[in-house]
């Protein structure tokens, strides 16, 4: 990961590439390495319930929390990007249609399975979801009763 930092963002100190890798391996898998390129911003996202959800959701939560697209480096222990490192626009961000769970962005599927995340759709208006970049949900104004989403 390392070189791939070096060469895609060389204004990169070497003390910030060695703390977010060292901050990344830290972390328990399922996990993500993202980074917003214009501005060398990292994100990491972890302990999902699998492996194939940790790159979308590490895309998903630096594109929501630095409001630009992300490129991939790294799922759990292998690096995704060779060569060039490519912004992915994560479209769930954009979804605009009638009450969907499948394209929620960020959130854990143990989130998915909650009730109050079930029957979001169908609880009585004003009602309201936000989502932060950290996997947290709030509905209806109070936060939930689980932590972090």
């Amino acid at each position: 990961m390392s070189l791939v930092i070096s060469a895609a963002m060389p204004t990169v100190t070497a003390g910030r590439r060695d703390e977010v890798i060292k901050n990344y391996e830290a972390d328990p898998p399922h996990k993500g390495q993202a980074v917003e390129l214009g501005t060398a911003n990292f994100w990491r996202s972890t302990t999902h319930e699998k492996q194939s959800v940790a790159g979308d959701r590490a895309l998903e939560g630096c594109q929501l929390r630095y409001n630009r697209p992300c490129a991939l480096l790294a799922v759990d222990d292998e690096i995704s990007a060779e060569g060039e490192l490519k912004p992915k626009d994560m479209p769930r961000l954009h979804y605009l249609g009638k009450f969907n769970l499948d394209q929620i962005p960020v959130m854990r599927l143990a989130t998915g399975k909650r009730s109050d995340v079930q029957g979001y759709d169908l609880a009585m208006e004003p009602k309201a979801m936000a989502i932060h970049p950290w996997k947290s949900f709030y509905l209806r104004g109070q936060p939930n009763p689980e932590g972090s989403g």
